[in-house]
């Protein structure tokens, strides 16, 4: 479904936050929600659907869209791995890397650009929503959302309408 930044976004699909129990290769995620439950999810549709970002790592956090059931989970994404600090090449010149730090508790910030301010991060169904300020601007907060379409240890690709965003994991010096 595309939206763009200017939609009014309701959540959905119920978003659920735990921690995987196991590591899950198979079709099954077994997970600790934050409540203490423990729900085993089917996740063949969102394997085969390449919707599993990350890899599923016992102990790791997980953020899982799922049906309104919640017995199947339908987009699964490896917290643990969306953390930290993303950079690229910058879009205007490539003469430096710039970047977003994603970072525990929602706050986000930015690497290296001097035009914009990164504020906050959140998953609204499934998407990536990040919130914004543009240096110089009218100070408003601007809120964008993504199409996470890769993650792994070293790479996070997510686009919106008209760009796609390749980065790479910042390892410091």
């Amino acid at each position: 479904r595309s939206q763009d930044s200017t939609d009014v976004v309701a959540a959905e699909k119920p978003t659920i936050y735990g921690v995987a129990v196991k590591s899950s290769t198979g079709d099954t995620l077994e997970i600790i929600i934050d409540n203490g439950d423990t729900l085993i999810l089917n996740i063949a549709r969102a394997r085969e659907d390449q919707r599993i970002m990350g890899i599923i790592q016992e102990g790791d956090r997980m953020i899982v869209l799922c049906n309104p059931e919640k017995t199947i989970g339908e987009t699964v994404i490896n917290q643990n791995m969306l953390l930290g600090d993303w950079i690229m090449p910058d879009p205007i010149d490539g003469s430096t890397d710039v970047g977003i730090s994603i970072k525990e508790g929602g706050i986000a910030e930015s690497i290296e650009l001097t035009n914009i301010s990164y504020r906050t991060w959140k998953i609204i169904d499934g998407m990536l929503e990040i919130t914004s300020i543009r240096e110089g601007g009218s100070q408003e907060e601007e809120v964008n959302y993504y199409n996470i379409t890769k993650l792994t240890a070293d790479s996070l690709t997510y686009k919106d309408e008209e760009d796609t965003y390749e980065y790479s994991r910042y390892k410091r010096s």
